[in-house]
């Protein structure tokens, strides 16, 4: 036997505790051989952990810009036991290269293995039944919000029956693709409480497909629509149906109420529209015979017709809020800053003025708001790329917002905002500009900076590589202002 191949024997014996250390070379080879199969198989094991381990620190990514705390827990154990098991991987390939080494024990190694198994059934119960519940949750959301907008719009609408029969069974088709997800998720099946949750969201859906039917003639009352048209009724129980669907109507009621109480005082048709108002209200104390009453569904269709004919005449208009109880921003934690979403979202944009935009926001010392990101994104005419790109991806909180922040002010048209730009630019008045310091850039970014900020139409001015903009854009934008600093007049520029 060789040298080497005799002081591998030597130890082998030595750590097995051999009893008879006189033996000859054939036997011990024997066992050597034995040995080195043992210590491959513990190799083997060492490397299927450090593989689970690797693919769980890359599996946690998908839950880490929603859940950051628990992303950084779940982490901080992975890159621990990744540390302690790359130790026993250079023992293991020590061993197998010839160097001397104690080998492993086989009990503590299934223990070990136990352990990393059991850390990965504790996160893919923390994504099937937390993760995953937030994201349908969001998407429900956001398929309410669009339900929302779309019956407002109906009300506010002379299209045909025929195109608002088509929008609708779109309409319905989305909630079915999204029902028929959420059923078979975990959390839906197991968790009564966020089953519940998301069963908010659906009957709103049917509130929603309902009045909407009737608006188009497609049924005449409750009964016919959730015997002839209704999708998702076998999901609840008959009474719980009926009476989610009438809290909704009590909810849209009390809104009307007060809508024409605080805004509709003035007109001649004050009183008439909230005595309307009352006696529907009290009709629904019987909602059992209500609803099966035709009669009563299109007064109250003809009432929510009469107060929007009314509003338009002062050029105010009554919008449905989504109801509070499905406000996803009042129950789920937000963990991310906006700045962080913004600028996230930005790079994720191939274009120039993204691109200008996030580094204007990656330089901000502090945070900012929803409403200061959404003018922002006016501003730079990107709240439409903004959309499709959040929609498309994990950012769906940023499709969530900004629907909601451009129908609170709806005033800013993109037209109105090129309008006032255009008006701003060309402005010779008395009153000496001001303009704040935006970026400072290499002067072979100079160029595409003027062309992009011409194109936007923007009122701007180039000193050196600093670029400024006008402060009239950030006017009453407290953290766009502390983050842009004090201004300065064009004559301290020129």
């Amino acid at each position: 036997m060789p040298l080497f191949a005799r002081i591998k024997h030597f130890f082998y014996c030595l750590f097995l505790k051999r009893k008879d250390t006189d033996v000859k070379d054939e036997p011990c080879v024997e066992n050597t051989e034995v040995v080195e199969e043992q210590t491959l198989e513990q190799f083997k094991m060492n490397n299927v952990i450090f593989e689970k381990l690797k693919y769980l620190e890359q599996y946690i990514k998908i839950f880490s810009f929603q859940f950051p705390k628990e992303y950084s827990h779940y982490l901080n154990i992975i890159q621990a036991q990744i540390k302690d098991y790359e130790k026993e991987l250079t023992n293991y390939k020590n061993c197998l290269a010839g160097k001397i080494s104690f080998s492993i024990d086989p009990e503590q190694e299934s223990k070990r293995f136990i352990a990393v198994s059991n850390l990965e059934i504790d996160i893919k119960n923390f994504v099937e039944m937390v993760f995953n519940f937030s994201n349908y949750r969001e998407k429900f959301y956001k398929l309410a919000s669009k339900l929302n907008q779309f019956y407002n719009a109906l009300v506010d609408s002379q299209r045909d029956s025929k195109a608002i029969s088509n929008q609708l069974d779109k309409a319905i088709d989305s909630m079915c693709r999204l029902v028929s997800k959420v059923k078979d998720s975990r959390f839906f099946k197991s968790d009564s409480r966020k089953k519940d949750i998301i069963l908010n969201y659906i009957i709103y859906g049917e509130y929603i497909f309902f009045k909407s039917s009737l608006r188009c003639g497609l049924i005449k009352d409750f009964d016919d629509y959730k015997i002839n048209m209704s999708k998702f009724h076998n999901l609840f129980i008959t009474s719980d149906y009926d009476n989610l669907i009438f809290k909704y109507f009590i909810e849209d009621l009390e809104e009307y109420q007060l809508y024409i109480t605080s805004s509709l005082t003035h007109d001649t048709s004050y009183y008439d529209l909230l005595k309307s108002c009352e006696k529907l209200q009290s009709q629904l104390n019987d909602f059992e015979r209500t609803f099966k009453d035709s009669s009563f569904l299109q007064e109250l269709i003809r009432f929510e017709n009469t107060v929007d004919t009314v509003s338009e005449k002062y050029g105010i208009g009554f919008l449905f809020p989504l109801p509070k109880i499905l406000d996803v921003s009042k129950n789920i934690e937000v963990n991310a800053s906006v700045k962080d979403i913004a600028i996230s979202v930005l790079n994720l944009l191939d274009s120039n003025k993204a691109k200008i935009l996030c580094k204007v926001i990656t330089d901000f010392k502090t945070e900012i708001s929803w409403r200061e990101f959404y003018f922002l994104c006016k501003v730079f005419e990107l709240y439409d790329d903004v959309i499709q790109i959040s929609s498309d991806t994990i950012f769906s909180s940023v499709s969530i917002k900004f629907p909601g922040l451009e129908s609170k002010y709806s005033q800013y048209s993109n037209d109105f905002i090129l309008k006032e730009k255009e008006k701003l630019l060309n402005y010779n008045g008395s009153k000496s500009k001001k303009y704040i310091f935006l970026l400072n850039v290499e002067t072979v970014f100079l160029p595409v900076i003027t062309k992009e900020f011409q194109n936007l139409c923007l009122d701007f001015y180039i000193q050196g590589n600093n670029v400024y903009l006008n402060h009239s854009y950030f006017n009453g934008f407290k953290n766009l202002e502390k983050n842009f600093g004090h201004y300065k007049l064009l004559e301290e520029l020129l």
